[in-house]
């Protein structure tokens, strides 16, 4: 059995060890996605915080992740203090997969997601402006994934050159 909110001495997130609060968000962020979807969760978080001593920082960081946001708070802890223990062991797994490299990402390097239909709901009918500078890589459940465009230089006046000889 994988340790719950219950086994914590603190029910605040900021005090949580880096690899529970990942599990945590993607309890509360894919509970009730598709199997593939809590892998999928886990992967964009560790996208983006690439070593574990910045797991905190980039979930905590104020509206990147909707479970914590100060509106939904209450909320997510009442959910954490009872988990269904299948999909919270679901979620263990995929955390440490995502960190320890277990797995492949199923969202092709993601590093952000959203809900589509529920963020165009709550926004009257559009997408928030990051998405413009990002390129869809996967949709799984509900969620769609997004990662950076990479953007190729065109310029003429550089030199060419060959990576290959």
């Amino acid at each position: 059995m994988f340790p719950t909110l219950n086994d914590l001495k603190s029910e605040r997130p900021e005090d949580w060890p880096g690899l529970f609060l990942m599990v945590a968000t993607v309890f509360l962020e894919a509970e009730g996605e598709p199997s593939l979807g809590r892998p999928a969760v886990a992967h964009v978080i560790w996208n983006r915080a690439k070593k574990p001593d910045r797991i905190d920082d980039v979930i905590l960081d104020p509206w990147d992740f909707s479970c914590w946001n100060a509106d939904y708070r209450t909320q997510a802890m009442k959910r954490l203090r009872n988990p269904d223990s299948a999909i919270w062991t679901e979620c263990w797994l995929a955390a440490i997969s995502a960190v320890v490299g277990l797995r492949m990402d199923p969202t092709a390097g993601a590093t952000h997601y959203m809900n589509e239909e529920l963020t165009r709901k709550i926004r009257g009918g559009s997408l928030p402006g990051w998405v413009e500078a990002m390129t869809k890589t996967a949709e799984i459940g509900a969620h769609t994934f997004y990662k950076e465009t990479i953007k190729v230089c065109s310029n003429p006046c550089l030199p060419a050159f060959s990576i290959i000889s």
